[in-house]
């Protein structure tokens, strides 16, 4: 584990374990307050500063990645094509994609409007 890395998040806040483990699966700001509220019972709710600032702070050290909501509608269409072009490409891309898609956010809310 990096120095800085093991420094900044050992041991790790609550906030930042929620966010986390939220982003066990790709997600944008709103959906990671909604699934903290139904985790904890409403017991934590995350404020948007607090959120966005953990998330610009996890982004900067290389935890998470932020994809916007068009790459993510490309990565959806892309193995689509490869396989109409009866390529194998499209299968190994989806591997990587697969193991590099861990702990994604989402740069849009639900209804459109961009975090």
């Amino acid at each position: 584990m990096d120095a800085h890395i093991k420094k900044v998040y050992v041991p790790m806040t609550e906030t930042g374990f929620y966010i986390l483990l939220c982003l066990q699966t790709p997600n944008h700001g709103y959906g990671i307050v909604q699934k903290v509220k139904e985790l904890t019972d409403n017991e934590v709710v995350l404020g948007p500063g607090t959120m966005y600032g953990s998330l610009a702070k996890m982004e900067k050290d290389g935890l998470i990645e932020f994809v916007l909501e068009e790459e993510k509608r490309k990565k959806q269409e892309e193995p689509k094509d490869e396989k109409e072009n009866g390529s194998d490409e499209g299968s190994d891309k989806k591997e990587k994609e697969k193991s590099d898609g861990e702990n994604n956010v989402y740069d849009d809310e639900p209804d459109g409007s961009e975090i």
